[in-house]
């Protein structure tokens, strides 16, 4: 669980806001297949969800989701006071 606040995964779960993969993978400067295999974790965790839409699969974060970025949006504002 402890591995989650690596900065590339938080990065990858900052960036994740109904963004398709591709997206994801270019605003938080990660190979395609990394952010692929980490947001199949974290649908497993219960952090996102995917849904399809068109050709494009859309990332959504879940509350359970939302609540954990939010805890880590505030703890990486504090160290960088």
């Amino acid at each position: 669980m402890s591995e989650i606040i690596r900065e590339k995964r938080f990065n990858i779960l900052k960036s994740v806001c109904g963004k398709n993969l591709r997206k994801i993978a270019k605003d938080s400067n990660s190979a395609y297949i990394h952010v692929c295999n980490l947001l199949k974790e974290y649908e497993r965790m219960g952090l996102i969800i995917s849904e399809k839409k068109g050709r494009d699969r859309l990332i959504k974060l879940t509350e359970k989701g939302k609540i954990l970025r939010n805890h880590l949006l505030a703890i990486e504002e504090l160290l960088n006071e």
